[in-house]
C-alpha cells in the first residue's frame, strides 16, 4: 500500500494573491511550495526558465535529478475537454474522488518528498481543471484553500496585466460560479479565506489556517526570509522581495483611484459583497 501524498491546493481566480498565499505556506517546515504546477510541463520544455531559487530549472540542485524522468503533470485540459467540464458543473455533477491511478502525478511528488522533509506540498495552480484530475487520483489527500478576492481589486488586476476591463469582469464571475458549484457538490475537505481579510487580520486568518491544515504559522514573516523555495514558476524578483522587504501583508486598494466612475458603477452591480 503506498504511502499518502499531502496536497494543499490553493483554488481561486488569476490576479487573486495566490502568489503571496503560497509562500506563507510553504514558509513553515515540511512544507514545500511548489507554485502553479498547471505550468510545469511548459517550463520544463522550455529548459532556460528559472526556478525561485536564482538557478535555471535545469541547473537547479533540487530539480534536475527529479526532471530526468520526464513527468508529465495534468495542466491545461483541451478545449473539448473544458466544455464538457463546464456542463457537468452547471448540471451539479458530483466529481468522484480517488478513483484515477496516475503514476506521474503521484510518483512526481512522491519523489521529490524523498529530497527533504516535505511532509505537505503546496500546489497554487488555482485551476478548476487540474482540482478536478487531483480529485480523481488516488494516494493524493487534497486541502484546498479556497482564495477569494473583493470584485474590485480582482478585475483591476486583470487591467493591469494588459486584459480589458468586460474580460476581467467576465472571468472573475464565470469562474467564481463554477469554483462554488464545484464546492458545493463535492465532499472535498476545503476552507475558504478571503485576501481581504487575510491582508487586514492577519493573525486571525492564519489561526484559521493552523486549525485547518494543522500547521504553525506564528512565525511566518521570519520563517518566509529563512525558508528554502524551488518555485518552477516562481518569480526570482518577487522572492527577492518577499525576503528583503516583506514585513507583512497588505492589501493593494489602489483600484479606488484608477478605475474610473463607470467601471466603479458597473462592479457594484455585480458585487455580491456590497462592501464598496
Amino acid at each position: 500500500m503506498r504511502k499518502e501524498i499531502n496536497l494543499i491546493y490553493i483554488l481561486g481566480n488569476s490576479y487573486s494573491g495566490s502568489t503571496i498565499l503560497g509562500f506563507i505556506l510553504g514558509s513553515a517546515e515540511g512544507v514545500m511550495n511548489l507554485g502553479e504546477l498547471k505550468f510545469f510541463n511548459r517550463l520544463v520544455q522550455k529548459g532556460d526558465n528559472y526556478c525561485s531559487c536564482g538557478n535555471k530549472i535545469k541547473n537547479c540542485d533540487f530539480w534536475r535529478d527529479v526532471l530526468k524522468k520526464e513527468y508529465k503533470i495534468y495542466g491545461l485540459p483541451s478545449s473539448k475537454t473544458r466544455l464538457k467540464i463546464i456542463l457537468d458543473i452547471i448540471l451539479n455533477k458530483k466529481f468522484p474522488q480517488s478513483n484515477l491511478s496516475n503514476s506521474d502525478e503521484y510518483s512526481f511528488l512522491s519523489d521529490i518528498s524523498k529530497k527533504g522533509n516535505c511532509r505537505y506540498f503546496v500546489d497554487a495552480s488555482k485551476s478548476i481543471w487540474r482540482l478536478i484530475f487531483l480529485m480523481k487520483c488516488r494516494g493524493i489527500n487534497l486541502k484546498v484553500i479556497h482564495l477569494e478576492r473583493d470584485i474590485y481589486g480582482n478585475v483591476y488586476s486583470f487591467i493591469k496585466h494588459k486584459k480589458s476591463f468586460l474580460k476581467g469582469l467576465f472571468i472573475y464571475k464565470f469562474n467564481n460560479y463554477l469554483i462554488k458549484k464545484i464546492l458545493k457538490s463535492s465532499s472535498i475537505d476545503c476552507i475558504t479565506l478571503n485576501y481581504h481579510s487575510l491582508s487586514s487580520e492577519t493573525e486571525k486568518e492564519l489561526k484559521r489556517i493552523e486549525k485547518f491544515l494543522g500547521i504553525c504559522y506564528s512565525d511566518y514573516i521570519k520563517n518566509m526570509k529563512r525558508a528554502e523555495y524551488h518555485n518552477p514558476a516562481g518569480n526570482c524578483g518577487v522572492v527577492r522581495q518577499f525576503r528583503q522587504k516583506f514585513k507583512g501583508l497588505t492589501y493593494d486598494s489602489s483600484y479606488n483611484r484608477n478605475l474610473n466612475s463607470i467601471q466603479k458603477f458597473i462592479l457594484r452591480l455585480f458585487d455580491q459583497n456590497k462592501c464598496k
